[in-house]
């Protein structure tokens, strides 16, 4: 049986209580910018492949925070 608390928040996340949040992305997108810019330019789009079952992912943003435009 869930909690109040817990049956509140699935109910916020449209029925979906372990669906990555912005803060999830923006954690990935930070590991993956700590990476070489050419490593970088594989693993992202990797992720962001996977992270497309999300409706409300943002492809560009998270690429765009994950690879950044410098070149090494």
């Amino acid at each position: 049986m869930l909690t109040r608390h817990a049956a509140a928040n699935k109910d916020r996340l449209g029925g979906d209580a372990h669906a990555f949040q912005h803060r999830h992305y923006a954690f990935v997108a930070a590991i993956i910018r700590q990476m070489p810019y050419d490593d970088r330019l594989a693993v992202a789009p990797f992720f962001a492949d996977r992270f497309q079952e999300n409706p409300r992912f943002q492809r560009g943003r998270f690429l765009d925070a994950a690879i950044g435009g410098e070149a090494a």
